[in-house]
């Protein structure tokens, strides 16, 4: 199957013309809680249909059928996409959990992660108190130095890992 990959907005576009007025043009995605199934008539169809990424859930199936008939002929063309699901079970391990600023070697293990399109790709940030990331590390058990956090949260440092499969 396809592979989609819910991270920005999937476009379908296709542009046919017909010689016959009587032309239909039919399509649908299913499962039908995406509500979209569109009829068409005409000598020249253009199709253009965006799919935002949110509506579509990780781990399912989704079919695209594409009908196109007039009182002579039928065609029908499918296509089967398959939604990635993003990896899952794994940890982040920070240790020590206290140290001193810009003094004690901080280290960052990211394991047990798992996902069927391998290799996995890692990415840690550190957050400031006004939401920015800062990538500070893609390696698992690298040791780092920080400065002190935000002062009005117990000087607090704040991570995140984001890990991506191979699409």
């Amino acid at each position: 199957y396809p592979l989609l990959n819910p991270t920005g907005v999937n476009e379908l576009e296709i542009e046919m013309q017909f010689y016959d007025p009587d032309f239909i043009f039919v399509w649908s995605f299913e499962p039908n809680d995406l509500k979209m199934i569109s009829t068409n008539r005409g000598p020249r169809i253009t199709f253009q249909r965006r799919i935002d990424d949110t509506s579509l859930v990780p781990g399912q199936q989704y079919t695209f059928t594409i009908l196109i008939a007039n009182k002579y002929q039928a065609i029908i063309e499918t296509l089967e996409m398959l939604v990635n699901d993003p990896p899952s079970k794994g940890t982040l391990a920070v240790s020590p959990l206290v140290g001193t600023e810009l003094e004690t070697d901080i280290t960052h293990v990211f394991e047990d992660w798992e996902d069927e399109n391998l290799p996995l790709r890692y990415e840690l940030y550190q957050v400031s108190k006004d939401n920015k990331e800062e990538m500070i590390s893609t390696t698992s058990g690298e040791s780092l130095q920080y400065s002190a956090g935000d002062p009005g949260s117990n000087d607090e440092i704040t991570l995140a890992l984001y890990i991506y499969d191979a699409y």
